[in-house]
């Protein structure tokens, strides 16, 4: 079991780098004259395939072995963002680095809120449908829907339909935000732990 969990965090770790430069690397080397009907790209596309079939399988099992299993947890972890307890003074290291670093993604968490919190909708009136003699208006909002995909209703004055010039609704995905905060969690840590060790 030990030497399974080794083999599986190893390539979770090493083939995730891989895999994200390729998915955006290969699509444009596919899309080329040259590399069409190619038998390079043939074999390209299927042991890109194989490998991102093996690392989905690698990543459920990670995933699932850092919920149910504390030693796992432990091992991989630590190997992501670069943990050693060698001994006392490393101990005390961690446990200060990891109190910052969790005042701080607190901190990131919160202003992340703050901007999938807010809406802002700046919109022009045509000229012979200005609104108490305004050409431009303000929309302050909040985002209080809890599901993706509620519809927000936009409401026009006395059904004048304005012309938006410029909107503002928290640009990133899920998991463009999950990621985001998994590498503030690891950075954040790391960066406490390198500045605890040089006291």
């Amino acid at each position: 079991m030990k030497t399974l969990n080794r083999i599986v965090m190893s390539y979770f770790i090493i083939a995730l780098p891989v895999i994200l430069v390729a998915f955006m690397i290969w699509p444009q080397i596919a899309a080329t004259e040259s590399a069409v009907g190619s038998p390079l790209l043939e074999w390209g596309n299927a042991l890109s395939g194989y490998l991102f079939a093996f690392w989905i399988a690698t990543a459920l099992y990670t995933v699932v072995c850092l919920v149910f299993s504390s030693r796992f947890r432990e091992q991989l972890l630590k190997r992501i963002a670069f943990v050693k307890e060698r001994d006392e003074r490393e101990e005390l290291i961690v446990r200060r680095a990891a109190r910052n670093a969790f005042l701080f993604n607190i901190a990131f968490l919160l202003f992340l809120f703050f901007l999938n919190l807010v809406t802002v909708d700046v919109s022009k009136y045509p000229p012979d449908h200005l609104v108490a003699g305004k050409e431009h208006s303000l929309s302050l909002g909040l985002n209080l829907s809890p599901f993706v995909g509620t519809k927000l209703v936009a409401e026009t004055e006395g059904g004048v339909i304005a012309q938006t010039l410029f909107r503002y609704r928290f640009p990133l995905t899920v998991s463009g935000t999950l990621l985001i905060l998994i590498i503030i969690n690891v950075g954040a840590f790391s960066l406490y732990a390198r500045r605890f060790g040089r006291q």
